[in-house]
């Protein structure tokens, strides 16, 4: 074997290496949050601050991919783990970089619903969107919608989000047309404090 198939093969080896690795990680999490039935550490949080947090953590992959990212994030404060809810926003925002491409727009809002007492976070991308039929399975674990993108993702990102929003007393749902983009929207109990506040974007 020469020197450039040697350092193909083994470039192959560190992938799937990796690729492993996070499987492993996310099974195990997603685990620990099946057999999770309380928040530990359930405290008050802003929720603007939690997601403009976690999307400046994919500040990196956003410029990689030439992807427009715009952030309209009203004040809204829900009782929570912090790190359990950005890590919601990561999951979402890493699945749309997956699947929109270079040029392409990522958009995440927050607002508030009162008469619903929810904090609605939505994250839309133009991406090549999906099928009814996909949306019915995005959560499922171990699936993904495109096998083209497979070594991207393990398939359990957006099951360990929806644990996550499930165990936050919340609920997310995905809405999405094939070619013109797909959009997740998570809903959040409010804090009792910001159920009648009147706070503007920021």
């Amino acid at each position: 074997m020469d020197e450039d198939d040697r350092q193909e093969y083994l470039q192959i080896i560190a992938r799937e290496s990796d690729r492993l690795a996070r499987l492993a990680t996310n099974t195990l999490t997603l685990s620990r949050l099946d057999a999770q039935t309380i928040l530990p550490d359930r405290r008050e949080l802003a929720v603007d601050e939690n997601v403009r947090q976690a999307v400046a953590s994919l500040y990196p992959q956003v410029a990689e991919a030439g992807v427009e990212l715009d952030l309209d994030l009203a004040s809204a404060h829900v009782l929570g783990d912090a790190s359990q809810i950005a890590e919601v926003w990561i999951n979402l925002v890493g699945n749309a970089l997956k699947f929109t491409p270079s040029g392409g727009r990522i958009a995440v809002s927050l607002a508030r619903d009162l008469a619903a007492g929810m904090a609605v976070v939505t994250v839309a991308d133009t991406g090549c969107g999906m099928t009814a039929d996909q949306c019915a399975h995005v959560f499922d674990r171990y699936w993904q919608a495109d096998g083209s993108h497979a070594t991207k993702g393990n398939g359990l990102g957006l099951a360990i989000a929806r644990r996550i929003v499930e165990l936050h007393g919340g609920t997310v749902a995905v809405e999405s047309t094939p070619d013109e983009g797909t959009t997740f929207s998570v809903a959040l109990p409010l804090a009792p404090a910001d159920k009648h506040v009147t706070t503007g974007r920021h």
